[in-house]
């Protein structure tokens, strides 16, 4: 049986969300290095500009607030980063088993959709507890993967599942 469309469409929206999700996980797990040699960068500007006139309040107010991050949340990026580099690849696979048409393809599908979902919120949930920008952010990006996983989930529960159903043709 051919493919249905709502499956190319989940399939399809499924791999480049896993693709996205495995950038953003290598980023979070190399983000508190990143943090760390920007906050050097910045203490190295302000340790040269201490001839010139002193920066606004302002400027240094939103600089303490870029760095004002939790000791325990280098551990917990890194961690959150290989977790999502899990999910992301877990999503990745039940996005070609939607394509490849298997007969367990959309109960594995469902489930990918849903731990990027939970996984989304937990990261959001965790981020709402910081009061650095990063936390923006981490939120925005949770919520767009929340909306992402719902719409994915929405587009396969309407779907027609027929080619889905077990035949001699399907593995």
């Amino acid at each position: 049986m051919k493919r249905p469309t709502w499956a190319t469409v989940a399939g399809v929206l499924g791999i480049i969300v896993g693709c996205l999700g495995i950038m953003c996980s290598a980023n979070s797990i190399i983000l508190p290095k990143i943090i760390e040699f920007q906050r050097e960068i910045v203490l190295t500007i302000l340790e040269d500009a201490r001839g010139i006139d002193r920066p606004p309040e302002a400027v240094l107010y939103i600089l303490r607030k870029i760095f004002e991050i939790p000791a325990w949340y280098g551990v917990w990026s890194v961690i959150s980063g290989i977790l999502g580099l899990l999910v992301s690849g877990y999503y990745i696979l039940s996005s070609v088993f939607l394509l490849q048409i298997k007969k367990s393809s959309v109960p594995i599908f469902y489930s990918a959709a849903a731990i990027g979902i939970l996984f989304s919120l937990m990261k959001s949930i965790v981020a709402m507890s910081l009061s650095s920008i990063i936390a923006i952010s981490e939120v925005s990006l949770g919520m767009a993967g929340i909306l992402i996983g719902l719409i994915l989930i929405i587009i396969t529960a309407t779907g027609d599942k027929r080619a889905f159903a077990p035949s001699g043709n399907n593995p």
